[in-house]
């Protein structure tokens, strides 16, 4: 087959030949065409979803920050108010919590038989402090005794904070620190 660029050679022949192109041509940039359109159509439609989808999230933010922000203040002005509170109300029960057993417990294993034990009072803070007054035969007795609770891994450390002698007894107020 011989193709004549030139329609006035045989123009019915190379006219149709001519037209099957162009139609085909036509026909695939028409399809491609309303191909486009319609994907610009579909992602145009989902850009408006998907801007409006990210303008109620924008805005749910900012009610959020303002709800913290509110929580926020309300909170500080709670804290003012009720913070030293607080912090009484949880020494009271720290205090509540501290383990008379196991200090009676340490006392009774430790304190010699002839010694005995006259005051005891917790002092709370960083460290767990007990002001004792505890009355010794003699200074070996005490001697012995602090020997003795040094050793305890709960005992920190034991100091003298007064000592007394009276009707031959020596009466030692000391100060215990526990771990």
């Amino acid at each position: 087959m011989e193709i004549k660029i030139n329609l006035a050679s045989n123009p019915p022949r190379n006219k149709k030949l001519f037209l099957t192109i162009s139609t085909i041509l036509i026909f695939a940039v028409s399809y491609l065409m309303s191909n486009n359109l319609f994907n610009y159509y579909k992602t145009s439609k989902n850009k408006k979803a998907l801007i409006q989808e990210i303008e109620n999230i924008n805005k749910q933010i900012k009610n959020m920050e303002k709800e913290n922000a509110e929580f926020n203040a309300s909170l500080k002005k709670f804290q003012s108010i009720y913070g030293k509170k607080i912090e009484i109300i949880n020494k009271i029960i720290e205090n509540k919590a501290f383990s008379w057993i196991s200090i009676f417990s340490l006392l009774e294993k430790y304190l010699p038989p002839s010694s005995y034990l006259l005051s005891l009072s917790p002092r709370m803070g960083d460290k767990k402090i007990l002001d004792t007054s505890i009355v010794f035969q003699d200074l070996r007795t005490y001697l012995n005794f602090v020997e003795n609770i040094k050793k305890e891994p709960k005992v920190e450390n034991i100091s003298i904070l007064e000592e007394k002698k009276s009707e031959g007894r020596l009466l030692i107020s000391s100060s215990i620190v526990l771990k």
